[in-house]
């Protein structure tokens, strides 16, 4: 992938906010029916860094954010995604930047890989998420994202 199109890069906006991503970003939230959902420790030089969110990043330009949050979640926890069964979307948008947040299960929880972005990247069980500093985008969108993933389970 050419530099050009690599979305590896900061976005300043109209207020002077700092944004990963000039095309946008992209993460999924990774569920489990046994209640654990996959986040990743990240690491304390990356945005918003030693905080604990899900596996995403940049999308490149013209990925879609499906795509975007796949390769960043196999590239940051080696998960396969062929294993995901995509249940929905949520979009966080500012008006000159987005983030979407896929939403996918799993049927078994994989051993997760972490790299050179991560701290570590783990199965957390939602009744231990008080337990984490939580990124604080993700913080703020989880109460919204909880019930997404609850009413796959009712």
């Amino acid at each position: 992938m050419s530099r050009k199109s690599s979305g590896d890069a900061w976005l300043e906006g109209p207020n002077g906010e700092l944004v990963w991503g000039p095309y946008g970003a992209a993460g999924i939230l990774l569920f489990h029916k046994s209640g654990h959902v996959l986040l990743q420790h990240r690491a304390p030089w990356t945005s918003d860094g030693d905080t604990w969110g899900i596996p995403g990043g940049s999308r490149h330009k013209r990925e879609s954010a499906k795509r975007a949050a796949l390769r960043e979640a196999q590239e940051e926890t080696g998960l396969e995604p062929e294993s995901v069964t995509i249940r929905g979307e949520h979009k966080f948008d500012l008006g000159w930047w987005t983030y979407v947040t896929i939403i996918g299960s799993v049927e078994t929880m994989f051993t997760p890989v972490p790299e050179k972005e991560s701290v570590s990247v783990e199965w957390v069980h939602v009744d231990n998420f008080d337990t984490k500093t939580l990124h604080p985008r993700f913080a703020a969108s989880w109460p919204l994202l909880y019930e997404r993933i609850q009413a796959e389970f009712s």
